[in-house]
């Protein structure tokens, strides 16, 4: 009677049980389920409609932002900059009429004085642009002093008008000043502007103005968005209809107007009917379940079970494997208590045999440890029993981050007395009997880890320099960028490393660039970074200074610090590097805009010559990306000539005599204006269009001498010296084309002079050796561009047709900040003087280097002291009236 009394007694609380806790889940998740998924619904109706308000609110703001870039199209027009001076009336009769603001839907356009005052504007078609123009006389000051050099745009609500306004400041088209004043549109938003973005976003849409009329609810909605913050608000109008609101701020940061977003509330209306239906499938599904685990139990619940579980419990309360269920009778209970100790003796063995150390935890204490843990920790057979886990192995990190569910961690296993050893922690834990142990397994990865290291060095590290590669680069400048930061970065090219290279050969030139990635890094903060991007090229992040004005002393500490002269293999080298600098690269959006703009302003740097400096501009925001459309544009320039000459005159040092001139190519771009060479000659080199270029240059230069012989009259002549790049020499029938242009324009040979540089000697001497002879049998003259910038061309100096050495410019402009340029152009003029050669001291701005340079027996001087690059005319009429020119 006992047992049946037991039996009953399991039976009935386990029905009240599992009756009482089915109803309670069923009404709770009934009610917790309606409840959430409604809050989800209305939540998610709150975002839809919230966003869409959102949505037009930033069609709002890119609507103005395009304006700005109306505006700044106009304002960095070099017409716009003259108007501002002379107030132009061809200026005003083609551009500032009523259908211009019509065609640009302009309600105002204003030409606004740096200090505010009207200047002029241009005739308003609407109501609202003259009450525009009218308040702007009274507070152009204050518009104008908003405007820095990216310009600003916004919105501002004058007696009760909504304005779209924009203002840039007046430049030249290359983006110099001084500025003229600012130039400002003003687009009046009314009911057109808020029907289009009705268009846009396919809901109903309005435009409140935020001014004292508004009506009471609105005014309402509006007071509680400025007191509590918010920029977007929505608010249900009845069970079927919901509104959102979303704030627009005006110039100064006070509300101008309220956007209004209607829409059906059918997301709502969908989650009340999905509550309904989830709750009455659940009730069926749970009614269903509870009769059927209650019939299972009145089948399966007896007294031997109960008396198992209490057996179970107490070989449970020991908590070690070892321990073992005992055996009594032949019924299934003692069958499932032998199939139990079987599996806890394969528990055993497979714990003691796995061949990572391996602990059992109760609440952080030691309950057993396999062979392999006991091995490790050096306590024999004893089981370190009692003893905190967490003194024997830790973890990186105490738990696993928010939803991550993986019961792997990466630890140090820590034996008495020896070096920790990095593990992979493996951790499951589970229920025995009313107690919660824990399993952990530490599995060595030392082996792992070294792996990674090294294959994490040869991901983001140069093997030769052990510099962050461009890789790691990017990654740096994309973390920076994220975090807020403020930084600049600048990309640097050694020039002519290749030359450099081939001489002493890659070993050494690999040394070079070692040494070169330590000086770099001599001069840089702690903070900063120094990485090698590719071949000769390394990056460079300044970190916490963005302004040109910041980084300009740093930058220019690198450049001085890489071009001090290196003594290699018995020869002195003179490195040379160009920058490529991005101020304030924090404002890129990637890192690959950073690097593509840098590069940009590397290839203009490295266009203007040796060891140049060249600052990204804004009008290269598209990076690289340019270089395809900039190419088929001076593809085009050359089909429809749109290149043309100017002369710099060649003076002889004695008596400033202007003795002939070097002919430089500029491009006459329709929309730009006057592109000098520095822009443009790199693309050539790189496009192959160079040896094109070169070819017309002879042409014309051979033109222009012969119209100059017929202006000036009496025998006057003038000789002409053309640039020639390596492609042209070594590749192309330059030689050739020459000669025919010389021949067709019937002028003398002796007029002419081709301007090579030393790369062409270093880079294919034999090449050029016939190439140079074939101009010395024409009569044409030969001159060395840039001396002193190789490396090994001193050799060829004998041997070659050269008759004249031009010192690179670098030198003159640093002859008086050391003693080691002065030393060197005194060697190239001695040099030159014994083997029979003229000499052209270039760039010479300053009397005290033409003084100096005369002194030390510069045979032709040339440079902004002497004169300007002038084009044909001007320098025809400028020069006619001194001595003859020969």
């Amino acid at each position: 009677m006992t047992e049946r009394r037991v039996s009953v007694s399991i039976r009935k609380r386990t029905l009240i049980i599992i009756v009482f806790s089915m109803l309670l889940f069923l009404g709770g998740v009934s009610v917790l389920s309606g409840r959430l998924v409604m809050e989800s619904f209305i939540k998610l109706e709150e975002d839809s409609i919230s966003g869409n308000a959102a949505r037009a609110e930033n069609m709002l703001l890119r609507e103005a932002e395009g304006l700005l870039w109306v505006n700044r199209d106009w304002s960095f027009w070099d017409d716009t900059y003259a108007y501002m001076d002379d107030l132009n009336e061809d200026y005003v009769r083609i551009n500032l009429q009523p259908e211009t603001l019509e065609t640009l839907h302009l309600s105002a356009m204003v030409f606004l004085t740096p200090e505010g005052e009207v200047r002029s504007a241009a005739p308003s078609p609407s109501e609202g642009g003259a009450a525009f123009m009218e308040w702007i006389r009274s507070n152009g000051a204050i518009v104008a002093s908003r405007s820095g050099y990216e310009g600003f745009s916004g919105f501002f609500l004058l007696e009760g008008r909504l304005f779209m306004v924009s203002g840039a400041p007046i430049l030249r088209s290359d983006g110099t000043g001084p500025s003229k004043g600012v130039l400002l549109f003003a687009r009046e938003v009314g009911a057109e502007e808020a029907e289009s973005l009705s268009r846009s976003i396919l809901l109903p849409l309005k435009i409140h103005r935020a001014e004292s009329t508004l009506p009471a609810e609105l005014g309402g909605i509006l007071a509680s968005m400025e007191s509590t913050g918010v920029s977007f608000l929505s608010r249900p109008l009845s069970s079927e209809v919901i509104s959102g609101f979303s704030l627009l701020r005006d110039l100064r940061g006070t509300p101008a107007a309220l956007i209004e977003i209607t829409s059906r509330r059918d997301i709502f209306l969908q989650g009340k009917k999905t509550v309904l239906q989830f709750f009455l499938w659940l009730t069926l599904f749970g009614g269903f379940l509870t009769a059927l685990i209650l019939f299972l139990l009145k089948k399966t619940v007896t007294d031997r079970l109960e008396n198992t579980r209490a057996i179970l419990e107490r070989i449970a309360s020991s908590g070690r494997v070892g321990e073992r269920m005992p055996l009594s009778g032949s019924d299934e209970v003692t069958s499932l208590s032998g199939s139990i100790n079987s599996m806890l003796s394969s528990l055993e063995r497979l714990v003691e045999n796995i061949p990572d150390p391996l602990f059992l935890s109760d609440n952080g204490c030691i309950v057993h440890a396999n062979r392999e843990a006991r091995s490790v920790l050096k306590t024999g057979n004893h089981v370190p029993e009692g003893k905190r886990l967490s003194s024997f192995l830790t973890e990186e990190k105490s738990g696993p981050a928010p939803g991550d569910t993986s019961p792997i961690f990466e630890g140090k296993l820590i034996p008495p007395g020896g070096p920790e050893i990095p593990v992979e922690i493996h951790r499951q834990s589970f229920l025995l009997g009313e107690r919660t142990l824990t399993l952990s397994v530490a599995r060595d990865i030392s082996a792992r880890k070294e792996l990674e290291d090294s294959l994490r060095r040869m991901a983001y590290f140069d093997d030769k320099t052990g510099l962050p590669n461009r890789t790691r680069f990017l990654m740096l400048a994309d973390e920076a960028i994220r975090s807020g930061e403020t930084f600049a970065v600048a990309l640097l090219d050694m020039d002519r490393f290749r030359l450099i290279n081939d001489m002493i050969g890659p070993a050494k030139g690999d040394d070079l660039l070692r040494e070169f990635s330590r000086r770099i890094q001599g001069v840089l903060s702690p903070g900063d970074v120094v990485a090698r991007v590719e071949g000769d090229a390394f990056g460079i992040i300044l970190r916490k200074r963005g302004a040109w004005e910041e980084t300009s002393p740093v930058l220019t500490q690198v450049k001085k610090e890489v071009m001090t002269p290196l003594f290699v293999d018995g020869q002195t080298i003179f490195p040379s590097v160009s920058m490529g600098v991005l101020p304030e690269a924090h404002k890129c959006v990637s890192a690959t805009a950073v690097l593509a703009k840098a590069e940009v302003a590397l290839l203009r740097a490295k266009g203007r010559g040796l060891g140049q400096i060249a600052l990204s501009r804004e009008d290269e925001a598209a990076g690289s990306r340019d270089i395809l459309t900039a190419e088929g544009q001076l593809r085009k320039a050359l089909e429809q000539g749109e290149l043309i000459l100017h002369y710099q005159p060649i003076v002889r040092m004695g008596t400033k005599r202007t003795e002939g001139f070097e002919a430089l190519v500029r491009w006459r771009h329709p929309d730009r204006g006057l592109i000098p060479p520095g822009e443009f000659i790199p693309l050539a080199e790189e496009t192959g269009l160079i040896t094109e270029i070169d070819c017309w240059t002879a042409g014309q230069a051979c033109g222009d001498i012969a119209r100059f012989a017929a202006l000036a009259g009496g025998g006057k002549q003038m000789k002409v010296s053309v640039n020639a790049s390596a492609r042209s020499i070594l590749e192309g029938d330059y030689c050739a084309r020459l000669a025919a242009e010389k021949k067709a324009a019937g002028i003398s040979p002796r007029l002419l002079t081709v301007e090579i540089t030393e790369g062409v000697l270093i880079g294919s001497p034999a090449a050029a050796a016939t190439s140079l002879e074939t101009l010395r049998k024409e009569g044409i003259s030969v001159a060395l561009d840039d001396f002193g910038t190789g490396y090994s061309s001193l050799q060829y100096l004998s041997r070659l047709p050269i008759d004249r050495l031009k010192i690179d410019g670098s030198f003159i402009r640093r002859l008086f900040t050391g003693d080691g340029d002065r030393r060197l152009v005194k060697g190239i003029l001695t040099l030159a003087s014994d083997l029979g050669m003229e000499t052209v001291a270039v760039c010479i701005e300053r009397e005290d280097e033409y003084l100096w340079t005369l002194e030390q027996g510069a045979t032709y001087g040339q440079g902004y002291f002497f004169g300007h690059p002038r084009p044909f005319e001007e320098a025809v009429l400028s020069l006619l009236p001194e001595q003859p020119l020969i």
